[in-house]
C-alpha cells in the first residue's frame, strides 16, 4: 500500500512533463446555459420566442378597405356576384406564386359549390395565407366566420388588397410577374443614367 502511495505524484509529474508549456491541458469549468425566464411558445411559422412576438406584431396590420367597400371596385363586384370562382381563382393564383392557375382554382371551387354548397371551406383558407403574407389582422371576425356569412364580400376585400399591395390579380402571375420585371428594369435604368450622368458632371 505505500508504494501505491509513493507512485501516485510521480505518475502526476511524468504526465505534466509529457506536454510543453504552451500545450499544457487545461481542466475549463463546465458551462452553464444562461436562463431565460421567458417563455418560449412554439408556432406553425417559427421555432417560437422572440420570434413569435414579432408575428403578434405583424399580424396587426389593418386592412387596406373595409369588408363591405365592395362598390369601391364595381366592376369586381359584378363578376364576383356572378362568378365568384373566377374572383376566388384570381385570389388563389397570386397567393399560390403561379403554382396554380386561376382556371384550376376556380374550377374546385366550383365543384366544391356544386356539390356541396360551400367553397367557404375553400375560400377561408386563402384570407388566412393572405393575412399571413402581407402581416393583416383577422378582422372583423374569425376568417372561416366572414367567408361562412359574408362570401362574396370576402373575396372582393382580399381582391382589392391584392391590388393594393402592388399585385393585379386579373392579369395573373406571369403577368404579374413581367410587370414586376419592367419594373425593376426602370429603375435600373433611372439609377445607370443619374451614375453615368453624375461622374460626367465631375469629369466636367
Amino acid at each position: 500500500m505505500g508504494r501505491v502511495g509513493n507512485n501516485e505524484p510521480q505518475v502526476q509529474e511524468t504526465i505534466g512533463d509529457s506536454f510543453p508549456e504552451s500545450e499544457q491541458p487545461v481542466t475549463k469549468p463546465r458551462s452553464q446555459a444562461p436562463s431565460n425566464n421567458k417563455p418560449q411558445k412554439n408556432s406553425p411559422h417559427t421555432g417560437g420566442g422572440e420570434e413569435d412576438d414579432d408575428l403578434i406584431v405583424l399580424n396587426n396590420k389593418a386592412w387596406n378597405s373595409n369588408l363591405f367597400d365592395c362598390m369601391n371596385d364595381p366592376q369586381n363586384a359584378l363578376i364576383t356576384a356572378c362568378f365568384p370562382c373566377i374572383t376566388f381563382g384570381q385570389i388563389a393564383e397570386i397567393l399560390d406564386s403561379g403554382n396554380t392557375t386561376c382556371a384550376t382554382s376556380g374550377v374546385l371551387y366550383g365543384c366544391i359549390a356544386f356539390c356541396i354548397a360551400i367553397p367557404c371551406i375553400m375560400s377561408c383558407t386563402y384570407r388566412t395565407k393572405l393575412r399571413a403574407k402581407f402581416g393583416l389582422m383577422e378582422s372583423p371576425a374569425q376568417d372561416w366566420l366572414v367567408h361562412y356569412f359574408c362570401e362574396w364580400c370576402a373575396l372582393c376585400q382580399e381582391y382589392r388588397e391584392l391590388q393594393h399591395m402592388g399585385y393585379d390579380p386579373a392579369i395573373g402571375w406571369p403577368g404579374n410577374q413581367a410587370k414586376m420585371r419592367q419594373h425593376q428594369n426602370q429603375q435600373f435604368g433611372i439609377v445607370t443614367y443619374r451614375t453615368f450622368h453624375t461622374q460626367n458632371l465631375r469629369k466636367n
